[in-house]
């Protein structure tokens, strides 16, 4: 069986802390640890809800990096500290990252291909697809007359 290739998006720091922030009371804080975060979740969702939030980050997180083929970060910053704390400063699969974005980058030329297909296709017709019930009749979209 084929492996599915996993690239991993990271916006927040959701992946190695259960409040999302990397902060600790007001202060950023020095990583994840058992406790400290059991601790820090718990205050900032309240206890039960925190706890279970913290074990659920903690024991998804083997299973995340064992499963990823690629990260990519919305910054420099954001990368390095999910790089730090959810890696170990380790790069996931180096090869494999190559490959994976550049089939990430041909869906994405393909879906923004057909997104514009589809946009013509619709503007063409004289059903419009803001004016579905057809409730004033439109003629069809001439690019040279607006």
């Amino acid at each position: 069986m084929k492996a599915i290739p996993l690239l991993v998006s990271a916006r927040d720091y959701s992946y190695f802390c259960a409040t999302r922030t990397l902060m600790r009371k007001g202060a950023p804080c020095s990583g994840p640890a058992p406790v400290k975060c059991l601790l820090c979740a718990g205050d900032y969702y309240g206890a039960p809800k925190g706890w279970i939030t913290a074990v659920g980050v903690a024991l998804s997180r083997p299973l995340l990096v064992r499963k990823m083929s690629g990260l990519h970060s919305i910054s420099a910053y954001v990368d390095d500290v999910t790089r730090r704390f959810l890696l170990g400063s380790a790069s996931p699969g180096e090869n494999g990252l190559v490959e994976l974005l550049i089939r990430a980058r041909s869906v994405l030329v393909l879906s923004a291909a057909f997104g514009v297909l589809l946009y013509v296709i619709l503007r063409t017709q004289t059903l419009h697809p803001w004016n579905p019930r057809n409730l004033e009749p439109l003629e069809p979209w001439n690019p040279w007359n607006p």
